[in-house]
């Protein structure tokens, strides 16, 4: 979660993967593991009054015809709050008044990337930690795998190994 002086900022993901089932498992079983939404899930990105409790506003961005899934942390700093999902996107959303909650800009991850000493890696799914304000930078780690149980899924973006430095 995140604060500033008006609100508190979480993302919600409503997904559960079986973790217990993961326990003493073979790899043929991890594969059989399939990651899905809870019964009415409404994940995103929610606004809370820090005076009133009421939800302020939220949003429920869309990875084609799959919800977005936000377990990372969220981070908000001046006027904007950034956000990333399980499918690898990093928002950025406004948070000026009449405008909270709109979009500024969006960057999908979970591609193939050469880093300034020419290593290859690619990005993939954001989780865990959120991302980092450095100064005028965001630092985002992408490609966790946790979510790969049961092999590909629509709402992860997929494994990687990369750091993506915004200025």
């Amino acid at each position: 979660m995140a604060v500033d002086d008006k609100n508190v900022y979480a993302g919600i993901a409503d997904f559960k993967v079986p973790k217990a089932a993961i326990l003493g498992s073979t790899l043929a079983d991890l594969l059989e593991i399939h990651p899905e939404q809870v019964a009415g899930a409404t994940p995103g990105i929610y606004a809370i009054n820090l005076k009133t409790g009421a939800v302020a506003w939220s949003v429920r961005p869309q990875n084609g015809d799959y919800d977005a899934i936000y377990s990372a942390a969220v981070t908000v700093t001046n006027d904007v709050l950034f956000a990333g999902s399980l499918d690898g996107t990093i928002r950025a959303f406004d948070l000026r008044a009449g405008k909270e909650g709109s979009e500024l800009w969006s960057y999908y991850t979970a591609v193939n990337t050469t880093d300034i000493q020419g290593r290859e890696g690619n990005g993939g799914a954001i989780d865990s930690v959120g991302p980092v304000i450095a100064g005028n930078q965001l630092l985002l780690n992408t490609g966790y795998s946790v979510f790969n149980i049961g092999g590909k899924n629509p709402w992860q973006g997929g494994p990687g190994n990369a750091i993506f430095v915004f200025e």
